[in-house]
């Protein structure tokens, strides 16, 4: 099944219609606040991919656990980043168990592995995410992941074909990068986006080369003034890439990828994404997926008020809510 057009329409006031604004809210730390329950609740696991690469997760068990929703951030985040803490207490209050998940190369995974995880590897993250399947009684799993963290949740999606994971039912992927190709340069041509991953690049870039001096050094990288530029010279000096294009192709998604996908699959777009191109997004419908987009958004946005929940937050709550 395959909708194309936000069911009951998302249609946020006019005062938070910006692109910017919706994206500035999916960040704004305010979300963060009155989460103690949540964070009352979190046990911290560590988590060890096939390879031997670590990353760590927070999970809150409910104690009448409807299911478990598993979390994944976007690029440069963390298991705190405010999107995921805001979806997390929600989904929490309804009674479900929320397992916030770090990608490898964040949160304090950076300083766990001394070898550079890029985002072209999902197989250690699959091995996560299974162990997390196993952390809790819950039957029935399900997966939510933000823009980078979509397409990674994608990629599990992708894999359930030949590696089962029986108790994940569903993958939802907001704002999901789907072709890196076309996405990336938007950030640089967007002075605020530019300037917003340029700075939180940088740090990432400090904490990497200060826990590992012997193998990593930041030379002139930080002082590129993009983020393509960054990226280059990371990816084209500490991987196998000789060229970002082809780092780039190698994290790519194709509506073929998810023929048969076992997982009921959902997708979250804007057209007006400054980060994210919407239309590739919507390039996915005619397959075996819900594609909900709307012209209206921004990245990791949906806001119709400024507190929330967010219009991806009900719809995804009411998905879990029909099965649970």
């Amino acid at each position: 099944m395959t909708d194309t057009t936000a069911p009951q329409g998302f249609v946020p006031p006019v005062w938070l219609r910006s692109p910017v604004v919706q994206s500035a809210l999916a960040s704004a730390k305010f979300r963060k606040r009155g989460a103690g329950d949540l964070e009352g609740a979190a046990q911290y696991y560590l988590l060890t991919g096939g390879s031997g690469a670590r990353t760590s997760c927070l999970l809150s068990r409910h104690p009448r656990s409807r299911g478990l929703v598993v979390i994944l951030h976007g690029w440069l985040g963390s298991v705190q980043s405010a999107y995921v803490v805001s979806t997390a207490k929600f989904l929490f209050r309804q009674g479900f168990s929320v397992c916030r998940v770090n990608l490898l190369e964040h949160g304090d995974s950076v300083r766990l592995n001394p070898g550079f995880h890029h985002a072209a590897e999902d197989a250690d993250l699959f091995d996560a995410i299974a162990q997390v399947a196993d952390l809790t009684n819950d039957d029935a799993m399900s997966l939510i992941g933000y823009s980078l963290g979509g397409n990674f949740a994608l990629r599990i999606a992708r894999r359930l074909r030949g590696q089962p994971l029986p108790k994940l039912r569903h993958v939802f992927a907001v704002s999901p990068v789907i072709d890196p190709v076309t996405s990336s340069p938007m950030i640089d041509a967007h002075p605020v986006m530019r300037a917003y991953f340029t700075r939180k690049l940088r740090r990432w870039l400090r904490e990497k080369t200060e826990a590992f001096p012997d193998r990593y050094q930041a030379g002139n990288i930080a002082k590129q003034n993009s983020v393509l530029g960054m990226s280059d010279d990371i990816i084209c000096g500490w991987t196998e890439f000789e060229a970002l294009d082809d780092y780039f192709c190698a994290y790519r998604l194709v509506p073929t990828d998810f023929d048969d996908c076992p997982a009921r699959l959902t997708l979250f777009g804007a057209f007006d994404d400054p980060v994210v191109n919407g239309a590739d997004i919507a390039a996915m419908a005619g397959r075996d997926m819900d594609v909900v987009m709307s012209p209206l958004g921004g990245h990791n946005g949906f806001f119709d008020s400024v507190r929330g929940p967010t219009f991806y937050d009900r719809a995804i709550l009411s998905s879990l809510s029909s099965v649970s």
